[in-house]
């Protein structure tokens, strides 16, 4: 066994009071196909999240679905919004002034000729999900993504501006509170994924647009739509894309995408993180997350401390949460336990308490899907009473072990390594701060053992309270709960 012993100077600050309550995990079922792409935090404290449903994963029907729980998950009523005569996917949703709801996706009359055709689809509901009107814009006739709309935002006098995708290129259309059209535009190329409305009523929106290779792609106008500036980011023969923005105090944007970063292997991308000026939208900086194996970010939100937050998905994790500083450096991964293979979403929002919730769809057997729910805590946990865990691990994967646990002052971490490759060891406090990287090298295959001394230069020893060993090696995370008692 390699042993190395570390002695840490450690100065730990629990702040229990920024920490929101335990976290839980639902799933909503009609039985056949049902899926979250978009989940918001209401007035009242509770969720509503849009999505679709099926009677089956085998048929082309799909009608946009609602669903309304209150603050602990529980299901107080679900709508299925259209017939057969009028289909729909929601892709996303926002809470009017009147407790309703404005919903946006793609969709419209049904064609049994050609089941996939349909236009820019939304839809008003009032506080108990009943339709109040549902309207169509674009071309029927154009083939399937014509135009769909996947973003959608309040603005400052009670209209709303939604952006997603036309055959002209990036779409943005703004609304009257009753869907009446106040104006249109396309933005050559591309794709709008996500909308923000700044803080002096302009519009910002991130997506992907086609060169020699998919681009991020960024674009901001005044707020009756006229281009300010466009930019596109990307290196040639590397996939991009973006796929949420956020505004920060100071003017500037991040944008949340994902990056080929391996170009000559199959499939594997890398979640990525990019900040831009707001005036112009130059690069200030940029971080990649990942491994070998592809790890995915599909949602965007900024923390009380300035950081931000990411959902995703990582290797064998279909629900993965990671945050991160405000300037891009991780701090936390957590695996939030939803398994059985995904199929979209991990759509999240910040909550009132600080924690965060996450929707998308799960299969829960062969033939069908859930909608689920994940609520954490402000530190990504599901349930504050059962911190992560080591998942039982397989040949060829990465284990960890520390003994004794609980520890006084010392406690041995031991890692199987099963084959060559860049190792990094770490130690987390509860609150999710880096306290100590224990190993950051090149491992050949073996059984490595670190000592930890938690006893200060000073003499003084490090506070009692749970710790994270956390190991990461060839694109697998492992976490291990350590408990320090005096």
């Amino acid at each position: 066994m390699k042993i190395a012993e570390i002695t840490i100077t450690l100065l730990v600050f629990f702040a229990f009071t920024d920490v929101s309550s335990a976290g839980w995990r639902r799933t909503y079922s009609r039985g056949g196909e049902d899926a979250g792409y978009c989940v918001i935090q209401t007035e009242d404290g509770g969720y509503a999240v849009v999505g679709y449903c099926g009677d089956s994963l085998y048929t082309t029907e799909r009608y946009v679905y609602l669903l309304r729980t209150d603050s602990d998950g529980n299901l107080l009523w679900s709508r299925v919004l259209g017939d057969w005569l009028c289909q729909g996917t929601a892709y996303s949703v926002v809470e009017t002034e009147d407790r309703g709801f404005l919903i946006v996706g793609h969709g419209g009359p049904y064609d049994p000729l050609h089941p996939l055709r349909g236009t820019a689809y939304v839809i008003r509901t009032d506080s108990l999900g009943d339709t109040l009107w549902t309207r169509t814009y674009g071309d029927e006739g154009l083939p399937y993504g014509s135009e769909t709309l996947y973003s959608v935002a309040k603005t400052g006098d009670g209209s709303f501006i939604a952006g997603g995708g036309a055959s002209g290129g990036a779409y943005l259309i703004r609304l009257n509170s009753s869907g009446d059209t106040l104006w249109t535009r396309t933005y050559g190329g591309g794709r709008c994924n996500s909308l923000v409305v700044t803080s002096n009523g302009d519009f910002v929106f991130c997506g992907s647009v086609s060169h020699s290779s998919q681009d991020i792609y960024v674009a901001r106008t005044d707020s009756t739509g006229d281009l300010l500036w466009s930019r596109s980011y990307g290196t040639e023969d590397i996939n991009e894309g973006g796929c949420d923005i956020l505004e920060l105090e100071n003017g500037d944007f991040v944008v949340l995408g994902m990056i080929d970063s391996f170009p000559m292997v199959p499939a594997p991308m890398d979640i990525y993180l990019l900040c831009i000026e707001g005036s112009s939208g130059d690069t200030v900086w940029s971080k990649t997350y990942g491994g070998w194996s592809s790890y995915y970010g599909y949602s965007l939100v900024g923390t009380d401390d300035g950081g931000f937050a990411i959902s995703g998905s990582a290797p064998g994790i279909f629900s993965y949460l990671l945050r991160t500083d405000s300037t891009g450096d991780m701090l936390w991964s957590r695996d939030l336990g939803v398994r059985g293979g995904g199929v979209m979403g991990n759509w999240m929002e910040k909550c009132s308490d600080k924690g965060f919730i996450i929707t998308g769809g799960v299969f829960d057997s062969p033939t069908d899907i859930s909608v689920y729910l994940v609520k954490t805590d402000s530190l990504g946990y599901v349930d504050t009473t059962a911190i992560e865990e080591n998942i039982s691990h397989k040949p060829g994967e990465v284990a960890i072990s520390a003994y004794p646990n609980p520890f006084n002052s010392e406690v041995s971490v031991v890692v199987d390594v099963p084959q060559d490759g860049d190792l990094l060891v770490e130690i987390y406090d509860i609150g999710g701060r880096l306290v100590r990287t224990l190993f950051r090298e090149y491992a050949e295959p073996g059984r490595y053992g670190f000592v930890w001394n938690t006893i200060e230069n000073n003499g003084k020893f490090s506070p009692s309270g749970i710790y994270l060993v956390r190991v990461e090696f060839l694109g697998q995370v492992r976490h291990e709960k350590i408990i320090l008692l005096k």
